[in-house]
């Protein structure tokens, strides 16, 4: 998210002359971090699933 904004303020710098203008909505910033933590809890949760189905004898015997 710096990023993003981090550039959206220097293109503002750079097109300020020529009227255009960069804008991240909030819906947007919003969207993308809850995105990301969708993402992060299922690729968590998958191994953590997998591991809980598994017998802690047979665990331990596979590694």
């Amino acid at each position: 998210m710096a990023l993003s904004f981090g550039i959206s303020a220097l293109l503002n710098v750079f097109l300020a002359s020529s009227g255009l203008r960069s804008i991240i909505p909030a819906y947007l910033v919003f969207g993308a971090v809850g995105f990301s933590i969708i993402v992060a809890v299922a690729a968590g949760m998958y191994p953590a699933v997998r591991a809980m189905k598994l017998s802690p004898l047979a665990a331990i015997r596979n590694e």
